[in-house]
């Protein structure tokens, strides 16, 4: 009897074999995909937890939180006085001294690569003012001297890369000497913020149009300040002009945003750091969970140094930003629902 052997598939055995293919690869790759974002967030996560236990430790040796930033005395280092702190810099050239670099430079503790976020472009904002490496600038920024090629001077005293952004109503501005206003800056310590398991330390920047999202109407990419979450009775949301809202006993001039000043999430675009509705605009929403307009997470880590993944309109529900506007002056007690 002749034997037949069979040396390969036949055509129909090999498209079936491709199609069972192709459908495993439908119902895989997107886990796979999935499973590497959610490790990104995860990463972003342990990263924001880090940097929360630096600012802890600076509290203990320093018994304020770092401000959020400050103006320099001199180009190097991390000397800086009060007096110094008004709404211009005395010396430009010296640049900012950013808290980031309280943490890092200044005692040591935390590493560069712990403020960086891998689902952010370049793992985080460049510093307002980069400095002489191309690397360290994105395209379009332009910096205080509205030069937008590479420059030594200015050059900020802050990590190169920074993916998070300090709660403003902890991480107090520099305007700490401000006469003739109402009110100014203030440090704040730790142990006078109340409900700290509740109350947001930091969270995650957003990277939309290649961080125009943090740029001022200088075109500067404004890196250094942090998200004011709250509204003045007068001011609104323009954290420039907080310093004239009227200080008066037992009555609250701040005040949770409405909903109608937060943006939609696929509505936003550049300069939402310095929107006047508010600058929570800028709070990224480019992590898993929560559909809807306004979908889309951030990581916060709150003082007691635990993380939550949450959408912002949580945070604003659930008042999580604190009770206080603890790093301005005056009666600083917050209102939960901004009156119209």
């Amino acid at each position: 009897m002749t034997q037949f052997r069979r040396d390969g598939f036949t055509l129909i055995e090999l498209l079936v074999v491709i199609a069972i293919t192709a459908i495993l690869l439908g119902i895989l790759l997107p886990s796979l995909s999935g499973a590497r974002k959610e490790a990104r967030a995860i990463k972003c996560a342990a990263h924001l937890s880090q940097v929360a236990r630096g600012v802890t430790d600076y509290t203990i040796t320093f018994d304020f939180i770092p401000p959020g930033y400050v103006y320099p005395r001199t180009r190097d280092g991390w000397d800086w006085i009060v007096a110094d702190q008004r709404t211009v810099s005395s010396e430009p050239a010296n640049g900012y001294l950013h808290w980031s670099y309280f943490l890092t430079e200044g005692t040591g503790q935390i590493p560069q690569d712990a403020f960086t976020c891998p689902d952010l472009l370049a793992g985080g904002a460049p510093r307002t003012n980069p400095g002489v490496d191309p690397d360290d600038w994105a395209p379009g920024q332009r910096n205080g001297n509205g030069l937008s090629v590479p420059a030594g001077d200015p050059t900020d005293r802050q990590v190169r890369r920074i993916a998070f952004t300090g709660n403003g109503a902890i991480f107090p501005r520099n305007k700490l000497n401000m006469p003739g206003f109402p009110r100014r800056n203030q440090l704040v310590r730790i142990g006078t913020v109340e409900f700290q398991s509740t109350t947001i330390l930091g969270t995650e920047f957003t990277d939309i149009n290649e961080y125009g999202s943090l740029k001022d109407t200088s075109e500067r990419i404004v890196s250094h300040r942090s998200v004011m979450p709250f509204i003045g009775g007068n001011t609104g949301g323009d954290m420039d002009q907080i310093y004239s809202e009227p200080s008066t006993p037992g009555l609250a001039r701040f005040f949770y945003p409405r909903r109608e000043r937060i943006m939609p999430t696929r509505d936003r675009g550049s300069y939402l750091i310095v929107d006047a509705n508010s600058s929570l605009n800028a709070v990224g929403r480019h992590h898993r969970g929560a559909g809807g307009e306004y979908g889309g997470t951030s990581n916060y880590v709150f003082l007691d140094g635990h993380v939550e993944r949450l959408p912002l309109m949580e945070t604003i529900d659930r008042r999580l930003w604190g009770d206080r506007f603890y790093s301005i002056s005056g009666f600083n007690k917050v209102h939960p629902t901004e009156r119209r």
